[in-house]
């Protein structure tokens, strides 16, 4: 019946990984001075998307752990991204 055969203590917990994968990969923005800015975001919200699309497939809670923790670092450097993208349209 349940996904991962999990506590809903366990699928709670879900949230830290996704986080913490948020602030690493606000720090991935920096990627930006070198490599293409569009093509890095369409990288991005590929990782995004392909996390959240198989989380009910992973079998393990930890496995979804893990993948959230890369929707997140995906979520982080897509919200960086499109932040210094508007700063820098202000010119």
């Amino acid at each position: 019946m349940f996904i991962y055969d999990a506590s809903y203590e366990l699928v709670n917990w879900m949230w830290v990984p996704y986080y913490l994968g948020f602030m690493i990969g606000a720090l991935v923005n920096y990627l930006h001075r070198w490599w293409n800015r569009q093509m890095l975001l369409v990288v991005f919200m590929f990782v995004i998307c392909l996390t959240t699309a198989l989380l009910p497939y992973y079998g393990y809670i930890y496995v979804g752990y893990a993948a959230m923790a890369f929707c997140g670092a995906g979520s982080g450097a897509w919200e960086a991204g499109n932040s210094a993208w508007l700063i820098e349209g202000k010119d």
